[in-house]
């Protein structure tokens, strides 16, 4: 963005958008409140939606429904460093996977995934328990990992966090003159991250298609390119494009078939893999 205003053609202005402007079944701009906290409203031919996964504008374009899979509990070891701090570390457990890896010199983030509907309580206990008698006993002692989980447990999880993991399938926008991206568009199990990954991915591919065109301000061409993005985001690109774009379908069908097969074991891996690929194509 900061790179972007350097370019005389472009205006930076900074703002909570509180919704869509919609005329007709066309997105013609939104409404938003500035540092002032003044209400503004801002015309555009085109609308980006991209405001993540608790979207608050994603409803007014498309329909699409998010499933709760389960949760996350997060916390931050402090003054601890990892053997390897500069690899994500992901053990699965059971019944949910765990992950460590580095975010500063001197701090672990740990994250434990649990069941969507039993959360374990902090205030009596419970999740402490779990911790430390669940989890930690399926951490390799390897590389500081589990002395670290324990290490943060011990201290009390005074900044614990508590996150749903979400799923949602990319359905199509309808209404012209707006385009919805990254995890405001459709999401995936967070097991490995992918989330800004596949957000960037969108970034590439409409950027692509939009630098084809004098200017946006044809409503019938830029609709038809935006055509063209569902298309080339679900089958993939032409080889000669960049190979994040690759990347970013392999996430989207990685994280779900992971847990699938985590989960819920077959003695068949073979068939079981095959069948939560084709799902996660979905």
């Amino acid at each position: 963005i900061y790179n972007a205003i350097n370019i005389g053609s472009v205006q930076l202005e900074e703002g909570t958008v509180k919704s869509l402007i919609e005329e007709k079944g066309m997105v013609k701009g939104v409404t938003y409140k500035n540092s002032a906290g003044e209400e503004i409203t801002a015309f555009a031919p085109l609308t980006v939606v991209c405001d993540g996964c608790y979207s608050n504008l994603r409803r007014s374009a498309i329909d699409n429904k998010e499933e709760v899979l389960s949760h996350f509990v997060g916390f931050v070891v402090k003054n601890s460093r990892l053997e390897d701090p500069h690899s994500m570390h992901l053990t699965f457990c059971k019944p949910f996977p765990c992950v460590l890896y580095q975010i500063t010199s001197d701090e672990v983030r740990v994250a434990a995934e649990l069941p969507a509907d039993s959360i374990p309580s902090m205030a009596n206990g419970d999740m402490v328990n779990f911790l430390k008698k669940t989890v930690a006993p399926q951490i390799p002692e390897t590389g500081k990992l589990r002395e670290t989980l324990l290490k943060g447990v011990d201290e009390g999880l005074l900044e614990v966090k508590i996150h749903a993991t979400m799923s949602m399938s990319a359905k199509p926008c309808d209404k012209k003159g707006v385009i919805v991206l990254g995890d405001a568009f459709n999401m995936r199990h967070p097991i490995i991250a992918s989330g800004m990954m596949v957000a960037l991915s969108d970034v590439l591919i409409i950027r692509n298609l939009l630098r084809s065109l004098p200017n946006i301000g044809n409503t019938k061409k830029v609709s038809e390119l935006i055509k063209s993005f569902y298309v080339i985001r679900k089958v993939g690109p032409p080889q000669t494009q960049h190979s994040l774009l690759w990347q970013s379908l392999v996430t989207e069908v990685l994280p779900s078939t992971l847990l699938s097969v985590q989960v819920n074991p077959s003695p068949n891996i073979e068939a079981q893999l095959k069948k939560a690929i084709e799902e996660g194509k979905r």
